[in-house]
């Protein structure tokens, strides 16, 4: 897979362009880990399985899951910045999660944000001078609303930064191969009109539906699928 680095038998994925900035941490969880998403356990088993699939994710990167935000997606382009009041929303209670929301952004650091998905697209940015982060859920409906731009201009207007001094990261998602809307090309057409540096957007152009074994795909699995989990933070 391009851009990333897998953590022997953990079922965790970093990319590389984001580990050349060592003041953030992140990663992306597959199948190997398991299911990461409260909303689609519907069983108090499953649901405990859930919450510590989170706990292993936190304590490789050495954060506490309490301090974990997380939101109620919604297919929809409300973006939320996250201030330390907020700290452990969703972490182990779903309906504690931000309510209508599909992209979090901060300036603070140790508090960790986190996204689910299975097919939708994670898009991680980081503006490196402003030292800010967002993690935004595209799926086709919210790049259709065109979530990945307006993520970029809330960033700049909370935070002062130049989207040109912002690097973003698109990670697995379903590809032009599965479904007719191509989520990658997209969402990387909306970085440019936000003002984003073609130079500073990586993609890891990976099907989540073709790679079935490596990702939960809801394209594929339906239901059944469980969900990845999206990890990023600033140190």
């Amino acid at each position: 897979m391009k851009h990333s680095k897998i953590f022997p038998k953990l079922g965790l994925i970093e990319f590389s362009p984001l580990r050349n900035f060592p003041e953030i941490i992140h990663g992306f969880t597959t199948r190997e880990l398991g299911n990461t998403a409260l909303h689609v356990a519907t069983t108090q088993d499953k649901l405990n399985k859930a919450i510590k699939n989170r706990e292993i994710v936190c304590r490789t990167f050495r954060v506490e899951l309490d301090r974990l935000v997380t939101s109620q997606q919604v297919h929809g382009d409300r973006v939320v910045p996250v201030n330390l009041m907020m700290r452990g929303m969703g972490s182990r209670v779903y309906s504690e999660s931000i309510p209508n929301c599909d992209g979090l952004i901060t300036n603070y650091e140790q508090l960790p944000l986190a996204i689910f998905v299975a097919d939708c697209l994670p898009l991680y940015i980081y503006a490196y001078q402003a030292k800010a982060i967002g993690l935004i859920h595209a799926g086709k409906a919210g790049t259709q609303l065109e979530i990945a731009r307006k993520a970029v201009e809330k960033m700049e207007s909370e935070y002062h930064l130049n989207p040109k001094e912002c690097i973003a990261l698109l990670g697995p998602a379903i590809g032009p191969c599965c479904i007719e809307r191509d989520l990658y090309n997209l969402n990387r057409k909306q970085l440019c009109q936000a003002g984003l540096l073609q130079e500073n957007i990586y993609s890891v152009d990976t099907c989540t539906s073709c790679q079935n074994q490596v990702f939960y795909s809801y394209h594929r699995e339906r239901e059944k699928a469980g969900r990845m989990m999206a990890f990023f933070m600033l140190k």
